[in-house]
């Protein structure tokens, strides 16, 4: 009687199979594993669904067999859709918010929603977290002063999100800190294009970086500087509260570096690329290596300006600088030697278990006209601590119980780059790496 039921409520049942379809038996496999409790709550469902339809089919011939045979198509319906989902149901909708400056297709605020959108996509196909429904809700923010809290704000109030993701900014997430949103609101921020120390010491409750402070990244570079021998650095850095943390970063850290001197300094306006008079400037102290605390497009044009005049000297960028950007910029060639520090592995390394695992699901569920960079990569990474974050909260999530999941990871290994956070610690990882820009625009670690 149950294959009578499921050959005359086929028609019905074609579209939901067709959604099974999109994903094969091993990779639903891959991420159904990682959510076995709800596996097991709806091989629990299915086994009630199944009595159900086979009782009623049973004694329909004794009732009504009319209302109780469409009844059982819709019950029908409901079993085989349980069983395609494998990891959980359809069923409620978790929204998680992103502001940032969304303008440009290749901005940061853009390749860090692509990034996560890739891995919710991939997570919904397998039948979402505890049978929950992940979905994305992004807004453009302007650049000026309070458009983050504002733009925030109506967010909050329209969609109600669990969390934000693939916040961009140091100016800008101090001010939502300030505004006291976070706090009477209760919602976690999970992956800010960040490492501003200020946001990561002290510990704020809701705050969790996926990405090391600014601090970490230039330790690196200074670390590396004295390795070979360079002892003369200067720092060219934007004018806004961003840049000045780096600049006092680089003060701070060469004072336990005995070898090391401060040889000048030089500064450009936020938003602009006017950066001729800084490149002269910095020429002249005759420094052996410049940190650049500013953004791609400012570095890209003070690192050809530099060129034309300093041969030798090695210029170093923070992680807010995208060399793919740069490349595209001034070109491979202009580009050449430029060294940037990363806080996500390469994205064009696939034997990282993290970036291969972006790179399949790009090519499965994200627009072909993705191009997987760093800023990908960080986007990607932030969704994934966040999922992990939601299963360990359960099929009830609030965003009390999402900020307790989080302080309570440990030692989450996300494909290469290892995630611990404590209640007391929200800097999730110490990833960083340098690397530099070949002649043909790519990166070699």
């Amino acid at each position: 009687m149950l294959g009578m039921l499921v050959n005359e409520t086929r028609p019905a049942l074609l579209p939901l199979l067709g959604f099974c379809v999109h994903m094969d038996r091993r990779e639903k496999s891959e991420i159904a594993s990682q959510n076995v409790a709800s596996a097991r709550r709806k091989v629990l469902q299915v086994r009630r669904a199944v009595k159900e339809v086979r009782n009623p089919v049973a004694s329909s011939r004794n009732e009504i067999g009319g209302l109780n045979m469409r009844l059982n198509v819709f019950r029908a319906m409901a079993l085989v859709t349980a069983m395609c989902m494998v990891g959980g149901a359809l069923g409620e909708t978790v929204v998680v918010g992103q502001v940032a400056p969304l303008g440009a297709p290749g901005s940061p605020g853009n390749q860090l929603r692509l990034g996560a959108q890739v891995y919710f996509d991939a997570i919904n196909r397998a039948g979402g977290v505890h049978g929950m429904t992940l979905k994305l809700v992004s807004r453009d923010r302007g650049l000026r002063n309070g458009e983050t809290v504002t733009t925030t704000r109506k967010l909050v109030q329209e969609t109600e999100p669990l969390a934000l993701l693939g916040l961009v900014g140091t100016g800008p997430m101090e001010e939502l800190v300030a505004s006291g949103l976070l706090a009477e609101s209760g919602l976690p921020v999970v992956g800010i294009r960040t490492g501003a120390v200020s946001l990561h010491k002290p510990t704020n409750p809701y705050l969790f970086h996926i990405r090391t402070s600014y601090a970490g990244e230039i330790e690196k570079i200074l670390t590396q500087l004295t390795t070979i021998g360079f002892n003369r650095v200067s720092v060219f850095y934007e004018n806004s509260s961003f840049g000045k943390e780096g600049m006092g970063l680089v003060q701070r850290i060469i004072k336990n570096k005995p070898a090391m001197q401060l040889a000048g300094q030089a500064t450009y306006e936020p938003g602009t690329t006017d950066v001729r008079e800084a490149a002269k400037n910095l020429a002249m102290t005759k420094s052996q290596g410049v940190i650049a605390v500013a953004n791609s497009a400012a570095t890209a044009e003070f690192y050809r300006e530099y060129r034309q005049i300093e041969k030798n000297a090695q210029v170093l960028a923070l992680s807010t600088v995208d060399s793919a950007e740069v490349v595209k910029r001034i070109g491979p060639a202009s580009a050449k030697g430029l060294i940037v520090t990363q806080v996500v592995p390469d994205a064009t390394n696939t034997t990282i278990p993290l970036v291969r695992e972006l790179h399949k699901y790009v090519e499965k569920f994200g627009p072909a006209e993705i191009a997987i960079d760093q800023t990908v990569v960080e986007g990607y990474l932030s969704a994934k601590v966040l999922v992990e974050a939601l299963r360990v909260a359960g099929p009830k999530p609030t965003r009390k119980k999402i900020c307790s999941a989080l302080n309570s990871i440990k030692y989450f290994d996300a494909g290469g780059v290892i995630i611990d956070f404590s209640p007391s610690n929200h800097t999730g990882s110490r990833y960083a790496e340098l690397a530099i820009v070949l002649k043909n625009g790519k990166l070699m670690r």
